[in-house]
């Protein structure tokens, strides 16, 4: 199940699968999560492109709220973003990120 996005994962310096990864059934909360003015869906957030344009816009403040598949114990916590050499907007990584985690009945 975890096949090569494990292994891409690995690569970046963790020995754990990334859980918020679409491809291992991680689904957006559309009614918790932030509306953008751009016409892109937020699920290209839980996406594995680091291409210009894949992503998701959030407006400052703004909040991404993701169910995983199945109830994890996180040893740790990453987020991704193309360099701001390249970014087609300068300034658009996210510079402050809270991480909350919710029980089924909670969310």
């Amino acid at each position: 199940v975890l096949g090569e996005r494990w292994a891409w994962h690995q690569g970046m310096g963790s020995s754990e699968p990334d859980w918020a990864s679409a491809r291992l059934g991680a689904k957006v909360l559309r009614r918790r999560t932030s509306s953008t003015p751009h016409r892109r869906h937020p699920e290209l957030a839980l996406s594995d492109s680091l291409q210009l344009g894949d992503c998701y816009p959030l407006p400052l403040p703004g909040n991404l709220t993701v169910r995983l598949k199945q109830p994890v114990r996180p040893s740790a916590f990453g987020l991704s973003h193309v360099s701001s050499r390249v970014a087609m907007v300068q300034g658009s990584r996210p510079r402050e990120v809270r991480l909350w985690g919710y029980t089924d009945a909670e969310a």
